[in-house]
């Protein structure tokens, strides 16, 4: 009986031991997080037209350089402090088109010496994304000398209403480490597409082309939609004879597998 008792012991220990082995194995186990990215579910701001206009005179007390802005301000569905932020820097624009008109008095009036026109810049925007997580708008910059302005000039502006920072395309990037590859990825889709964009009836891009194509890229000339990352140059870049500006749409699909659509970062 007392050896069966012993054996009975041995054994008991054996197993604890084994057990406690065993959880020791499991506790060295990584535990991996999960990698899923909740997005908001906030509606998106409201954007209403920020009115700007300011005269500007020379010596004579002519005006002789006007500016008219037309910017987003937007409101509501996000933290106040975020909104005012963006607020501020978009109404930097106006700012920067008021510092421009001040040191062009002198030319402007020289200008209005000759032609009796006074000098003009006008600025409009377009809403191209608006949601509780991302809001973007492409700034229209058109000037005039005589009446009649220009083909504007774009400029962007994009934000992360949830985190207050302002957005590149790299902020959408899976690996921002590597922006040669993600850029590369870009320009490799617009070099075959734009051809038929530029000429729908037939028509190649010739070598000069191609590499103005790649030289002219920037980054920041982008804009994000619902349906994916748009970006745009001046169309006398490539054609002499064209003028305005160029814009491409590439789904968030053709950006895969450099970067994530808008619904998951």
């Amino acid at each position: 009986m007392k050896r069966l008792t012993a054996l009975l012991l041995i054994f008991s220990v054996i197993f604890a031991l084994a057990s406690c082995s065993k959880l020791n194995e499991n506790a060295e186990e990584p535990v991996t997080e999960s990698t899923t990215i909740v997005t908001t579910t906030l509606p998106a701001p409201i954007v209403s037209e920020n009115k700007h206009h300011k005269d500007f005179t020379d010596e004579n007390g002519r005006i002789v350089y006007t500016v008219d802005v037309v910017l987003p301000e937007i409101s509501e569905n996000g933290e106040q402090r975020i909104l005012d932020y963006i607020n501020r820097v978009t109404a930097e624009v106006f700012d920067e088109a008021c510092a421009h008109a001040e040191n062009n008095i002198k030319n402007a009036s020289k200008h209005m010496d000759r032609t009796g026109m006074p000098w003009s810049t006008k600025i409009t925007f377009d809403s191209t994304y608006l949601s509780g997580r991302f809001v973007c708008f492409i700034i229209k910059n058109s000037f005039s000398t005589r009446g009649d302005h220009s083909d504007p000039i774009y400029s962007t502006k994009c934000f992360d209403v949830e985190k207050g920072m302002p957005c590149t395309p790299m902020y959408f990037a899976i690996n921002p480490d590597f922006p040669e590859e993600c850029f590369d990825h870009i320009i490799n889709i617009i070099q075959e597409r734009t051809p038929y964009e530029f000429y729908p009836e037939g028509g190649t891009f010739g070598p000069q082309q191609v590499e103005l194509l790649r030289t002219e890229f920037k980054p920041e000339n982008f804009y994000i939609t619902e349906n994916g990352m748009g970006f745009y140059y001046s169309r006398y870049s490539f054609d002499p004879a064209m003028s305005g500006m160029y814009q491409i749409e590439l789904s968030w699909e053709e950006l895969l597998p450099f970067f994530y659509d808008i619904y998951s970062v």
